[in-house]
């Protein structure tokens, strides 16, 4: 059976607290957890009754042997039932108890009804019988009661049907057969109620057992799902910006150290890192919360884009976002900067603080790729290559794409690369990053 979803393990959780909090009464479930009872131990009840049947039904055509003592008179016609009618029956419920369009209930049912024929054939054989110790056939069917109690352990309600039928059949087969004396036939009665009761108070006390430590089974299973339910959403949450809901930098930085762990994924990896233009002045114009609201806009158009194999994206920290791009080549990941970039500016998000002349929301992308010939191997050189270009953009006039190009000759003679082509810059540096601040608002 499916784990339940959290509605449902809720309401489970509540019914095996209540039920468990009933000592007194019959060990009965409410309807939904009587449903679970059933499903979770089908196959193990299906397997314990299979076994038991094939037990009984050894032994119980052993009684054979004694039959020819007992009721040499119709030894053969007791042998006849046992073995042409008794036996292909049993074979035929072994057979119907697996059987996938049984129902739980209907298959409880079969057993007792089986039970209850097998339960009633020394009776028969009693009264057809005239053998000076017939008497004696009468044993058997306390023999059988213990059989449906012990061993079978049939659901304390339908074997309180068998042994009432059972109880009924045996007085009426007494008082029928005319030379059993009314001492013996009291002796036998009483016998048969005694094995009754007995029997039915055994049953009754190995469900109540049953189905209680299923209850402590399920409540603890049904906590644990709680629990990993609850790491899951601790964990999501912890990979996951509040903001925005796309990942965050911490989970950002772990698929990047998958990522840098396997060399020929390390090779064909691209980066972008993007940027909101003038966002500072929106958030002045506008508001932080309509700056909220304007993040979460960008983000959802970056995650409807980013909806393909390989692609991963993240809130790189206020309004940046980083794209990790596996398996795409170096132009192919620019175009890709590129149809984002366009996406952003046909959204036609207003942005009247600008002062640039345009009056919507745009972004600007840098683009940095691995090469399968470059020697670096450091996630932060990759990333900062991708800075780079992202700086460029912004100073080349904002909502563009700037390719960062050969990332080996960028580090090495400190130039800034981009699709068109691009002049030298200085390092990185304080007062970059001050000029960078003055770019970005």
């Amino acid at each position: 059976m499916e784990p339940p979803d959290h509605h449902e393990r809720n309401l489970l959780a509540r019914l095996v607290a209540q039920t468990l909090r009933r000592r007194i009464g019959l060990p009965a479930f409410p309807k939904p957890l009587e449903e679970r009872f059933e499903e979770d131990r089908r196959d193990k009840r299906i397997a314990h009754l299979r076994i038991s049947i094939v037990l009984g039904l050894v032994i119980y055509n052993l009684f054979n042997l004694t039959d020819a003592i007992l009721i040499p008179d119709i030894a053969h016609f007791s042998w006849a039932i046992r073995l042409l009618i008794l036996t292909p029956g049993a074979v035929a419920l072994l057979w119907l108890l697996g059987q996938p369009f049984l129902p739980a209930r209907w298959r409880e049912w079969s057993v007792a009804a089986a039970m209850t024929a097998f339960s009633l054939g020394p009776l028969l054989l009693f009264h057809l019988s005239e053998a000076e110790l017939h008497t004696l056939v009468l044993t058997q069917i306390i023999l059988t009661l213990f059989f449906a109690s012990s061993v079978l352990q049939l659901r304390y309600d339908l074997a309180a049907i068998v042994y009432l039928v059972n109880f009924a059949a045996t007085a009426a087969a007494i008082v029928l057969v005319k030379d059993v004396s009314i001492e013996l036939a009291g002796v036998f009665l009483a016998y048969a109620a005694c094995a009754s009761i007995f029997g039915f108070v055994c049953n009754l006390s190995i469900e109540r057992s049953v189905r209680e430590a299923y209850l402590l089974s399920l409540q603890e299973r049904l906590r644990s799902d709680g629990l990993r339910e609850d790491r899951n959403k601790l964990a999501v949450l912890s990979a996951t910006d509040w903001l925005t809901g796309t990942a965050n930098r911490r989970s950002l930085e772990d698929q990047m150290a998958r990522i840098w762990a396997d060399p020929i994924r390390r090779a064909e990896t691209a980066v972008i890192l993007l940027d909101i233009d003038h966002f500072k002045r929106f958030n002045d114009f506008y508001g932080h919360q309509v700056g909220d609201d304007c993040l979460r806009r960008i983000a959802a158009l970056l995650v409807s884009a980013c909806e393909r194999p390989g692609v991963f994206l993240a809130r790189y920290g206020g309004e940046e976002f980083a794209i990790v791009i596996e398996e795409m080549t170096e132009a192919d990941a620019t175009a890709f900067a590129l149809d984002i970039c366009r996406t952003v500016a046909r959204s036609r998000i207003a942005h009247r603080g600008r002062q640039d002349g345009l009056d919507m929301v745009t972004i600007s992308l840098g683009v940095a790729r691995l090469g399968d010939d470059s020697s670096v191997v450091d996630v932060d050189r990759l990333f900062a290559a991708a800075d780079e270009a992202l700086y460029a953009a912004k100073r080349l006039g904002r909502n563009r794409v700037v390719r960062f190009g050969s990332l080996e000759m960028a580090i090495a003679e400190g130039l800034q690369v981009s699709g068109e082509g691009a002049g030298p810059s200085r390092p990185r540096s304080e007062s970059k990053l001050k000029e960078r601040k003055r770019l970005a608002g």
